[in-house]
């Protein structure tokens, strides 16, 4: 069954002098055969063109896929490095994650997710990066 909840999102990005990202925005939130799946549309960087975010995560594994003028699938696993494309206004560059921890809370109705990650663009070293998603199920007046 899927629910509407409250989505909360914080990032930090060491390289860009510690800046903190916050997003809060409602979305809906399922479990389906063991794995969780969270979607919700992002108008940080473009408030006429919201993306289409996507949140599953199954078991140690969390695929991020983002859905718009470029579209964008990232992969986190704890210990592992993956390589993927990542699509820009200004082209294809190849990014590569490396997931240093992975922390998954079930919550009811919803989860809070904390991934730590470094990032490589074209091979070179852009930082480390912090990500905590917290999904709660909407109150009467959220």
């Amino acid at each position: 069954m899927q629910e509407n909840v409250k989505v909360s999102i914080f990032g930090k990005q060491e390289m860009l002098d510690g800046e903190i990202m916050e997003i809060v925005t409602t979305g809906q939130y399922k479990e389906k055969d063991g794995k969780i799946y969270l979607s919700y549309f992002d108008s940080l960087q473009d408030e006429e063109n919201p993306i289409k975010t996507l949140i599953k995560t199954d078991g140690d594994l969390v695929s991020i896929i983002r859905y718009g003028k470029n579209n964008t699938h990232l992969l986190f696993e704890k210990g592992v490095s993956h390589i993927m494309p990542y699509e820009t206004p200004f082209g294809c560059l190849e990014m590569i994650s490396h997931t240093k921890d992975i922390h998954l809370t079930p919550l009811e109705g919803g989860f809070d997710l904390k991934v730590d990650y470094q990032v490589e663009l074209n091979r070179a070293s852009v930082g480390r990066n912090q990500l905590h998603v917290v999904a709660t199920p909407l109150k009467n007046r959220d």
